[in-house]
């Protein structure tokens, strides 16, 4: 649907914004909740966390020996959209990604 609703109450930050209207446009804004649980737990909602000494990066915690570095990794929308195709190829979806998480703790 175009225009998108209106972002959720809870979207507050221009990253959180950036992340929402990237899944808008692609017509999935209901599985923000999923994306923002995991973002909530690998990064905190910090766009150049890095975490296992450096070899992940941005807000899903890509691991880049693994996957290779974003284009523009301090990109919100790049990221986001990096965070679709690897949820969809692995999981099947956003929310499929987020309740493995749940199972495991990491996705």
């Amino acid at each position: 649907m175009f225009p998108p609703p209106p972002p959720p109450a809870d979207v507050r930050t221009v990253d959180q914004l950036d992340v929402w209207w990237t899944l808008a446009i692609a017509g999935r804004e209901s599985e923000y909740p999923c994306l923002d649980a995991i973002i909530e737990r690998e990064s905190r909602w910090v766009p150049q966390a890095l975490g296992d000494a450096g070899a992940s990066i941005g807000l899903a915690q890509r691991h880049m020996p693994t996957h290779g570095g974003p284009p523009r990794p301090w990109m919100v929308p790049d990221q986001t959209r990096w965070f679709m195709d690897y949820a969809d190829r692995r999981y099947g979806d956003l929310c499929a990604a987020w309740r493995a998480w749940q199972r495991q703790g990491w996705w």
